[in-house]
């Protein structure tokens, strides 16, 4: 009889465990807490896992170059993304490496994308040394807003990352003419801010210098002479 009293308690005393331990594992309003943090399936597809593709070497200078994309991004079919969000298929950054040094250096620590990016060439200038860039530097809120596209220039090195374009232009078109020097460009301008393009909004042509990266607007006076 004490045997079975001994059993019987020791089956109680079990039962007020597993009761207190299932207590202890929720919280006060009864809902069950995950002791295991996972991640939204939005927060996984804006996690970054960025990863470096096999290096370039860049023409007659002494720097191999390293693309850096997100490799999450890439593995998945862009027909999965939602409309807004089609620009997370560009590049990320780039590293550049001096191959007799080894020092490496990133071309920019801001959050962009690389839509392209080209070295200039010229025949007349073999030394020239600029790079070229097509960038996506400010992202849309809302469906409402655009995307963007920057101009940019470096070094063939990656230094002196510099911003061409100003924040209320979208870069139209560029061509880039060896006899004069000089990269031309056209904006399309938000003019009334809202981050939209629309009949209100007017085009403007400018050129860079590729030997100080020095920019000027181009006709403003002729164009509004002819505009009256």
């Amino acid at each position: 009889m004490n045997g079975k009293i001994m059993k019987y308690n020791l089956l109680m005393i079990m039962a007020f465990l597993g009761m207190l331990l299932s207590s202890c594992l929720k919280s006060t309003d009864g809902v069950s807490i995950n002791t295991f943090s996972e991640k939204s399936e939005e927060e996984k597809q804006t996690s970054k896992n960025l990863v470096a593709d096999l290096p370039m070497l860049i023409d007659s200078t002494n720097y191999i170059v390293f693309s850096i994309r997100d490799n999450k991004i890439q593995e998945r079919k862009r027909g999965l993304y939602k409309s807004g969000n089609w620009y997370n298929n560009y590049l990320d950054n780039l590293i550049f490496q001096n191959i007799e040094t080894q020092e490496t250096h990133i071309l920019t620590k801001k959050e962009i994308k690389i839509i392209s990016y080209e070295r200039l060439l010229d025949s007349l200038n073999p030394s020239l040394n600029t790079t070229l860039y097509q960038i996506i530097d400010s992202f849309p809120k809302n469906e409402k807003e655009e995307t963007f596209t920057s101009l940019y220039l470096s070094t063939n090195d990656g230094k002196n990352f510099t911003k061409i374009t100003k924040e209320n232009e979208n870069l139209h078109g560029w061509k880039y003419i060896p006899e004069t020097n000089n990269i031309y460009f056209i904006t399309n301008n938000d003019l009334d801010g809202n981050r939209k393009l629309n009949d209100k909004d007017g085009q403007s042509i400018h050129s860079i210098s590729v030997n100080d990266f020095i920019r000027t607007d181009l006709l403003v006076e002729k164009l509004e002479t002819l505009n009256n």
